[in-house]
């Protein structure tokens, strides 16, 4: 069961949000669903 720490995901959050990013994903697992979805 890989966890993600969740000040990262905290972190990774509110630096989208001051980026304005549309999307935001915290962790690897998440990034490589969104590629693959994205081929299909």
């Amino acid at each position: 069961d890989q966890k993600v720490d969740p000040s990262l995901v905290a972190r990774v959050a509110l630096d989208g949000l001051f980026a304005g990013a549309p999307e935001i994903l915290a962790d690897d697992v998440s990034r490589q669903v969104k590629a693959h979805l994205s081929d299909a």
